[in-house]
């Protein structure tokens, strides 16, 4: 049996759910991608200062 073109209701509202959590996803992806980066250089700007520290003494 041949399946109708029109989608139905339930089929509409899962496709824009999709893609409205495509979306979130993408920019939480982004959002935490510069927040390791954020992070990661904090890091290194500790260690930096601790081996600056050490060496003085």
């Amino acid at each position: 049996m041949a399946r109708p073109l029109a989608a139905t209701k339930f089929e509409i509202r899962i496709s824009k759910y999709k893609t409205i959590s495509n979306d979130k996803n993408s920019i939480l992806q982004t959002l935490r991608r510069h927040h390791l980066i954020n992070a990661l250089r904090l890091c290194s700007l500790k260690n930096e200062h601790k081996k600056q520290e050490v060496d003085g003494l």
